[in-house]
């Protein structure tokens, strides 16, 4: 008799785009991000870049302000904001943030994806006083590894002509604790898991089950890195049901949302998947398919990996649980201008006793 129900420590989500309160994106998906995780590292690519501490702490308020209108407490989720690097950010810079209580960074190819206006082309753009003062901080660097566009047109080759720079900055810094974001391909795994346990890696739901065929087809499958090949999704899916084994993996969704009439304008198209209302339900699912103990194998990838990584000292009775039960139910094709991932399929698990679009959608 196959189990119904499963009680699961509160996940955290490691890579997120909350967006801004200036189009109304941040009020229609704080909620499915808030309710679910207990720690989100939020990044900072908005129309007006998180660069200083002074834009962190008015951005945070806005994500508290957003979060008190669906009821939900300040106290009951942890988001942990990003600072996007940029070509003139200063040691002092990243000294004064982390006196402010922010010591998390992200690095962006200039141009490589939504809002990453960084003017840095590569790793060694970046300050070395700048790289070193992170160091000796032990703040995380967040990474989106790919190459600029200019230097590798092809998006299936981008993250792996990244990998040089990546190994440089290892060597140059080798105590700087740095964040993958988002791997999508085999090799630059392989490459993670055999540099030093202060360099992990994020992986997406959407990367270990969609390949670039996918986001051909369906523009709300469309994201950046781009979905590789069947071997690539294959790899990465069957990393993650190592997760209890393999503490370089840890669990950030990527989930960004862009509004459906963005999103179908063949001249726009927005790189991001909105998949913050389905990723739990979607990776336990794996797990449940995949793994001797699910539990086990989710809570150390969605909990226990990038609490060690982060430095986190949580105590599970704080963090709370969620129950994920054996109910079918169909993923609504628009939440309030916006799409899903997954939607019009069939999910197998959701979260009880949350709703995600109004009522829930039952499967028939």
């Amino acid at each position: 008799m196959s189990t119904t129900s499963f009680t699961i420590l509160r996940p955290d989500d490691r890579h997120v785009h909350l967006r801004d309160s200036d189009d109304g994106r941040l009020a229609r998906v704080i909620r499915f991000s808030a309710q679910q995780n207990f720690r989100m590292t939020v990044m900072p690519n908005l129309a007006r870049s998180v660069r200083t501490h002074q834009d962190a702490t008015s951005y945070l308020s806005r994500i508290y302000s957003a979060a008190r209108h669906f009821g939900i407490q300040a106290e009951s989720f942890h988001p942990d904001l990003a600072l996007m690097l940029h070509r003139l950010t200063t040691p002092q810079d990243v000294l004064d943030a982390y006196g402010a209580g922010f010591w998390i960074w992200k690095y962006y190819p200039n141009a490589g994806t939504t809002e990453s206006r960084s003017e840095l082309n590569a790793l060694t753009d970046i300050r070395a006083d700048t790289l070193a003062m992170m160091e000796a901080l032990n703040v995380v660097l967040c990474i989106h590894g790919e190459v600029v566009p200019d230097v590798q047109p092809d998006e299936l080759l981008r993250e792996l002509d990244f990998i040089p720079q990546l190994s440089w900055l290892v060597e140059a810094y080798p105590a700087l604790r740095v964040s993958v974001e988002h791997v999508s391909d085999r090799r630059m795994l392989a490459t993670i898991f055999d540099m030093p346990s202060n360099v992990i890696a994020t992986i997406t739901p959407h990367h270990m089950s969609t390949v670039r065929s996918d986001a051909e087809r369906d523009a709300h499958s469309c994201c950046m890195p781009t979905a590789k090949t069947v071997e690539d999704m294959e790899c990465l899916a069957d990393a993650v049901t190592h997760a209890d084994e393999q503490p370089k993996l840890v669990s950030g969704t990527d989930t960004a949302p862009h509004y459906i009439v963005n999103k179908d304008d063949p001249e726009k198209q927005p790189r991001g998947v909105y998949s913050s209302p389905v990723a739990t339900p979607v990776m336990f699912a794996h797990m449940v398919q995949h793994c001797v103990d699910p539990v086990r194998t989710f809570e150390a990838f969605t909990v226990r990996n990038g609490m060690a990584f982060y430095g986190a000292d949580d105590r599970e009775e704080d963090r709370g649980t969620l129950t994920l039960v054996n109910e079918p139910w169909v993923v609504p094709e628009d939440h309030q201008g916006i799409k899903p991932w997954k939607y019009g399929e069939v999910l197998e698990w959701r979260v009880a006793n949350m709703r995600w679009f109004g009522e829930a959608v039952a499967a028939k």
